[in-house]
């Protein structure tokens, strides 16, 4: 779940738990992009 654009809370792999990190400093490492696409919704009120 990514959080006021920008803090994202997920079931982490690596850590073995969940985690509430920036998303830019998560999707963006220095050896390349943790994955090669992205699926973004947007919520509205009904």
């Amino acid at each position: 779940v990514l959080i006021d654009r920008s803090n994202l809370i997920h079931a982490s792999s690596e850590k073995k738990e969940t985690v509430n990190e920036d998303f830019m400093k998560y999707y963006f490492r220095d050896d390349g992009p943790v994955f090669d696409g992205l699926m973004i919704y947007e919520f509205i009120n009904i």
